[in-house]
């Protein structure tokens, strides 16, 4: 009789500490949320900056690239260019982060994007 008591007992502290923790669960998970609201918070600011340094970069180099082109087109001396040419006298101006293998980049994007506009405007 005696280990039945004890077996109740047990089973009734055990009852008590679970209910406690349903207790107090709510407001456990509610600060957890937090700190990860928190986190995703602190995680969205950093990659808007990296997104927003990495568009200011791009949108720096296409500004330079156009920049080089007028150089290239209202040059009285110009000679005939294509794509080759045109980004070799580019990269001559020697602008930080304007090299031949951006300009070229920058180049094959421009037409793609023409591409794909063009497509567009026919549909």
């Amino acid at each position: 009789m005696d280990d039945l008591q004890n077996d109740f007992r047990e089973l009734e502290e055990r009852a008590l500490k679970t209910e406690t923790s349903l207790k107090e669960a709510p407001a456990k998970i509610a600060q957890q949320f937090q700190h990860l609201s928190t986190d995703l918070t602190n995680v969205s600011k950093w990659i808007k900056a990296s997104g927003a340094k990495e568009r200011d970069a791009t949108n720096n180099l296409c500004l330079l690239v156009i920049a080089g082109l007028l150089k290239l087109l209202f040059d009285r001396n110009r000679p005939h260019h294509n794509q080759g040419t045109a980004s070799d006298a580019i990269s001559k101006q020697r602008w930080r982060g304007v090299g031949k293998r951006n300009i070229d980049d920058t180049f094959a994007a421009a037409k793609r994007a023409e591409t794909e506009a063009s497509l567009e405007a026919e549909e």
